[in-house]
């Protein structure tokens, strides 16, 4: 609640805690520690409870989803978002649009590249594999 506090103050009451240039240096520092703690608890209380199981258990899928190529995601979302936005602006499509159609299109790549990370390294685990392993022969050959 303090990270909001502060984070409010200084983005709307222009209230800089440690120099202009980096004004919302703790409170984002406060936040981006105490949300995934809060985030994990809240979604805990609504997957256990009776009524809002199924929601509980719904977010938390969505966000394992989400989760399992977020890495991929950040590296995209810049690169992409920017170059679907542009696009869109010119042709004055509505907000909404915008933001679906960047969504839908950064998830897409975003999960493909993980997938052909995966197999990348699948591919660099099997060639490793193939890498003959000195047998006990030639390991006492070395201890000479």
């Amino acid at each position: 609640m303090t990270g909001l506090y502060l984070a409010y103050i200084t983005n709307y009451k222009d209230y800089y805690l440690l120099v202009p240039t980096s004004n919302c240096c703790v409170p984002n520092f406060m936040i981006s520690v105490s949300l995934p703690f809060l985030m994990a608890k809240f979604l805990d209380i609504l997957s256990h409870a009776k009524y809002t199981k199924p929601v509980g258990i719904g977010l938390t899928k969505v966000l394992s989803f989400f989760g399992t190529f977020s890495l991929e995601f950040y590296c995209v979302q810049e690169w992409l978002g920017w170059k679907i936005m542009g696009k869109m602006f010119e042709q004055q499509r509505p907000g909404w649009l915008i933001n679906l159609a960047v969504l839908l299109a950064i998830t897409a790549v975003s999960f493909a590249a993980h997938f052909l990370f995966q197999q990348f390294w699948k591919l660099v685990d099997w060639l490793i594999g193939m890498i003959p392993k000195p047998g006990k022969k030639a390991a006492a050959e070395q201890s000479k």
